[in-house]
């Protein structure tokens, strides 16, 4: 089981993060997509892509990445780490360490706090659970 809330991600929550569907394996071109796209998600921030007149990461897009987020929470190699802070937020963390990709979720809401591919030192951190475990 992913989280209680897992299946409220909103494809909003979703598209905040779109600038890590090629670490999920999405290929760009099949969504009319580039590389420039998402470094201006990244960059900006959804809401000011947007708001800029950028290119809108369509639906099926979305939906795609989404739906890699469930699949891979469910993945036999993925580890489940419980009461994780991730961005300031109470998170369940799921990674696999062969990949280093990594998805959080807000343990209170189910919204996606963050999912990407972590870096060697990032990866160590989380292994060793220095990640910030919640405060009893």
């Amino acid at each position: 089981m992913i989280s209680p809330k897992a299946d409220k991600v909103t494809s909003l929550s979703v598209a905040k993060h779109a600038h890590h569907g090629p670490d999920f394996g999405l290929d760009l071109s099949k969504y009319g997509m580039n590389q420039a796209d998402l470094d201006s998600i990244k960059r900006k921030g959804f809401i000011s892509h947007i708001n800029e007149g950028k290119k809108v990461p369509k639906a099926k897009f979305v939906k795609d990445l989404q739906e890699g987020w469930k699949f891979f929470a469910q993945y036999n190699d993925v580890i489940r780490l419980d009461d994780q802070i991730v961005t300031g937020k109470n998170c369940v963390v799921f990674k696999h360490t062969k990949s280093r990709i990594f998805v959080s979720l807000d343990t209170s809401t189910g919204e996606s706090s963050t999912g990407s591919k972590l870096s060697r030192i990032q990866l160590i951190k989380l292994v060793s659970k220095e990640i910030s475990p919640q405060p009893q």
